[in-house]
């Protein structure tokens, strides 16, 4: 198959991102279908790594103690304002980055105040 030419799956609505068993797939330029092998990781994580994990989990844990209408005013403020990611995806930039004129931005341009946990 050329790599211009789309799949048939495709032209099916099947659209094969992700991991499918061993097999990960993902879609390049040009629609360009790519897959490999997955492979285990050959060393253990870094302390980098291990640290901005722990963070990402913190700041989860903090989106799950948010109250369903919290959750609404995030997703809510993310789509007003015309933002390409969810709701939680913004939670996650503002408290990971702690980027405060990112949020007064988004809260102008929404008009809406999604509550700021105490995440870390």
């Amino acid at each position: 198959m050329k790599p211009t030419e789309t799949p048939i799956w495709r032209f099916l609505g099947i659209n094969t991102q992700g991991d499918l068993g061993p097999i990960t797939f993902y879609t390049a330029r040009g629609r360009r279908l790519v897959f490999y092998f997955a492979t285990t990781p050959k060393k253990p994580p870094t302390s980098r790594q291990r640290v901005q994990r722990e963070l990402l989990r913190a700041v989860a844990a903090c989106w799950q103690q948010l109250s369903p209408a919290e959750k609404a005013l995030w997703n809510a403020a993310a789509e007003k304002a015309r933002l390409r990611i969810h709701g939680y995806n913004a939670f996650a930039y503002c408290h990971l980055r702690h980027d405060y004129a990112w949020y007064a931005t988004l809260c102008r341009q929404s008009h809406t105040t999604p509550p700021l946990s105490h995440a870390p």
